[in-house]
Order: C-alpha cells, then structure tokens, then sequence
C-alpha cells in the first residue's frame, strides 16, 4: 500500500494572501503533491485594506494614524479559522505548514 504524502497548507505573510503561492502550488501540483494555500482572517484578496494607501497625494502622515481594517480581527479569530483550514485539509491526518518568516525589525 503506498504511503501518502502528508499535504503541505501554505500561509501568506502580513498584507498578503493565498494568490502570493500561486506559482509554488501550481510547480507542486504538477508534482502531484497536495498542497493548498489559505487566507488568514482579515487578508487575501477580498481583505479591506486602508484608505490611505489608495488616495492621491499620498499622505504619509494618514498612512502613519489610519487604523487598520483588520484591526477587529483578533488572535482568537485568526487561530480559530487557521486550525479549522488544517482540520479540513488534514482531514483527520497530519499536515505540513509552510509560512511566510517575518523580516527581522
């Protein structure tokens, strides 16, 4: 009996979403490797971004004071959805998560 690969759950970086895996999950699947790439609350493409960042002139100090539309998404949220997207590409098996790594300040 084969063994099956474990699937592999992609996660975006901050102000990024799934669509930022799209040529590493397209290279995979012609692999024939199960991989899928998941929004985090808040982010991806339907994400509200702020205001600022669209408006003309460019206004650094709004940039600088604009509260973040994700603002309302806590921890508790974004863990939430993150474990029910392993449950459900897991299906019941264990999975391999590969994340965006912060860029050290």
């Amino acid at each position: 009996m084969p063994v099956r690969a474990t699937p592999l759950l992609f996660l975006h970086g901050n102000w990024h979403g799934a669509w930022c895996w799209t040529e590493v999950i397209a290279a995979l699947a012609g692999s024939g490797r199960s991989a899928v790439a998941v929004d985090m609350a808040g982010h991806g493409l339907r994400a509200r971004r702020p205001a600022c960042l669209t408006s003309r002139p460019f206004d650094a100090e709004a940039l600088a004071t604009e509260v973040s539309p994700v603002a309302d998404v806590d921890l508790d949220r974004a863990g939430d959805l993150l474990v029910s997207q392993i449950k459900r590409v897991g299906r019941g098996g264990p999975v391999t998560v590969i994340a965006h790594r912060a860029a050290p300040c």
